[in-house]
């Protein structure tokens, strides 16, 4: 637990560096982020021995682009490039002709799992740039969804929720989800500004739920390779994979609950 705990404020306070110290510093705290997600990826048992370098360098490239390129304000609406989506997909696919260790599934996975980190990083940028207070909310409901359903589920819950992660229970997933909705309202309402009660609810109680089912898919992807984290890199922690999973489809579900809220 010390070292869990340490690890966090180290954590905290790099990111409160990369948010504050302006959009350049928030970018390159993203491009961390995205690298060392990616060697978690790459380094994944059930694929690391099928990747090449020629590969590996191809995947970060479209990875990097996906990411960085179409990131004004507006892209959050209109969704990313196309034609990164298209790089990205090219990359991944096409050596499976050239390569008989690279197989399909492997180049579809890595596609997937790139895309959707992708994606997400993407939408954090773009966030940063419009309102990083906005941003702030999203990170907010789900880092109080991880507490509360930390504690919660250690106090009280007996009602196991899932088998890919048996440590998760039903009280936790409730009760994180209602401590964060509380706390993410009052900050919208407090922060960012005054709007319909109820639409902040809601948008913040949609982003704890799917914020606990990223959990549990990056969970699954760990579970499917014989993992207990994605690396050991922050103690106590796990890797980076481990600190992103829940704001992965946090973010994302932010982003379309933009287009019809």
């Amino acid at each position: 637990m010390k070292n869990r705990i340490i690890s966090g404020a180290i954590i905290t306070l790099i990111f409160c560096l990369g948010f504050f110290l302006g959009p350049v510093a928030f970018k390159i705290l993203i491009g961390a982020v995205a690298i060392l997600a990616y060697k978690e990826i790459i380094t994944l048992p059930k694929v690391k021995d099928k990747l090449s370098l020629p590969i590996i360098i191809l995947g970060l490239i479209s990875f990097m682009a996906l990411i960085y390129i179409v990131n004004d304000g507006y892209a959050l609406y209109l969704g990313v490039s196309y034609q990164t989506i298209a790089f990205l997909l090219f990359a991944m696919v096409i050596p499976t002709i050239f390569s008989k260790k690279y197989d399909t599934e492997t180049a579809l996975f890595m596609f997937t799992l790139l895309f959707l980190l992708g994606m997400a990083l993407n939408s954090m940028v773009m966030l940063d740039s419009i309102n990083k207070w906005v941003l702030l909310y999203v990170i907010a409901v789900i880092c109080a969804t991880d507490v509360f359903a930390l504690f919660i589920g250690s106090y009280i819950g007996t009602h196991k929720l899932s088998s890919i992660s048996p440590n998760k229970t039903i009280e936790g997933f409730l009760g994180g989800i209602i401590c964060a909705s509380i706390i993410g309202t009052f900050y919208y309402l407090a922060v960012i500004g005054n709007t319909s009660v109820l639409r902040i609810v809601v948008m913040s109680i949609l982003i704890s739920v799917f914020g606990q089912i990223g959990d549990l898919f990056f969970s699954k992807i760990k579970r499917e390779n014989k993992l207990k984290d994605y690396s050991n890199l922050i103690k106590g922690h796990g890797g980076i994979l481990d600190r992103i999973d829940s704001l992965v489809f946090g973010v994302l579900l932010y982003t379309l609950l933009c287009t019809i809220l």
